[in-house]
């Protein structure tokens, strides 16, 4: 199967778009898209992730560290550990769950 995350990508423009991508047992992949300027506030999940960038500019925050995310960047963050993501444009990240969070 290939899945261009460029055309998967859809924007709302009062809040983030999460598009489920594919999951099993082992892991779990969304698309996030986040029009400029908006943020996922301070969260955290159960299971270790990693963020990719796929398209635009944006910041996050592992706790208080600011990372940039531009295409091509992975971003690793721990379980638990509170981190945002701010859009600085329009922005498509990847994200990736391991194990699943609802299988673990």
């Amino acid at each position: 199967e290939i899945i261009n995350l460029i055309s998967e990508s859809e924007f709302n423009s009062s809040s983030a778009v999460f598009k489920p991508l594919d999951e099993n047992d082992h892991y779990r992949r969304i698309l996030i898209c986040l029009k400029k300027n908006q943020v996922l506030s301070n969260h955290k999940s159960p299971v270790d992730s990693s963020i990719l960038g796929i398209n635009g500019r944006g910041i996050i925050y592992d706790g208080q560290v600011p990372h940039e995310i531009n295409p091509g960047i992975l971003v690793k963050l721990n379980k638990n550990n509170s981190h945002k993501i701010e859009a600085s444009e329009d922005c498509v990240l990847l994200l990736t769950q391991t194990p699943h969070p609802k299988k673990k």
